[in-house]
């Protein structure tokens, strides 16, 4: 399990940490989520991430309740592909149990490898630890 974790951002619907022995980027989002938030917070990250160095990141949206449409263009269009560029190899995403989250993930999704989605955490993890073997 991940034992060394420094948190870069936390806010009520989001936190941001990175794992400094396998080198991942954890994003954990948390409850309803509102596109202006998403937006700011997806920012956030991206400024964070092209400073790591790093080319891993576990996003976990196994708490969030409810639809996001309204931020799903950006995530597709402006934070995706800039992620790539940034270095990302590897993108495991744990998907909410809500449908109406699941929708809007699905909605946010780009055309690439790069990308993984899951329904369980542990499995999600592994995958980025063994470079996606």
């Amino acid at each position: 399990m991940v034992q060394s974790k420094k948190l870069f951002f936390k806010e009520s619907h989001v936190i941001v940490e990175h794992d400094e022995e396998d080198n991942i980027l954890f994003t954990s989002w948390i409850g309803f989520q509102k596109p202006e938030k998403i937006i700011a917070s997806g920012k956030e990250i991206l400024k964070i991430y092209k400073d790591l160095n790093c080319s891993k990141l576990f996003n976990d949206n196994s708490e969030v309740t409810g639809p996001w449409n309204g931020a799903a263009e950006w995530v597709r269009d402006e934070y995706f592909p800039k992620m790539i560029e940034y270095g990302m190899k590897q993108f495991a995403w744990v998907m909410s149990p809500s449908i109406f989250a699941e929708v809007s993930a699905k909605k946010s999704m780009m055309e690439t490898d790069v990308i993984k989605t899951f329904k369980d955490r542990d499995k999600a993890i592994e995958w980025l630890r063994t470079g996606g073997v």
